[in-house]
């Protein structure tokens, strides 16, 4: 037995649900991974032009930016397709962080 088929049976994923499973779990180390990311570079870009003792004040800002854009994003998804929030976001995210990089 390999490694991914006792993962499985450890989990007790059932053969149908295995494509859904793996989606699911790509889909979340990339959004993980992504945040981690952008995080690093919040935080790299900002101590590139200020003082260390900053730092703490743009990630509470941050967080607190953050909490109305989940509201917002929560809201969209109930009123659009996931494909029309996600491609939005997805440009949203670029363009703010090529702004970041300027």
């Amino acid at each position: 037995m390999n490694p991914i088929q006792a993962l499985e049976r450890w989990l007790d994923i059932r053969p149908d649900d295995r494509r859904a499973f793996w989606l699911s779990s790509a889909g979340a180390f990339i959004v993980i991974g992504f945040s981690v990311t952008a995080r690093s570079l919040r935080e790299a870009f900002f101590l590139d032009e200020f003082a260390v003792e900053n730092l703490p004040y743009v990630t509470l800002a941050a967080t607190a930016l953050s909490l109305p854009a989940v509201a917002a994003f929560t809201k969209q998804l109930t009123q659009r397709s996931p494909d029309r929030v996600y491609n939005a976001l997805l440009i949203s995210l670029i363009a703010g962080l090529t702004v970041l990089w300027a």
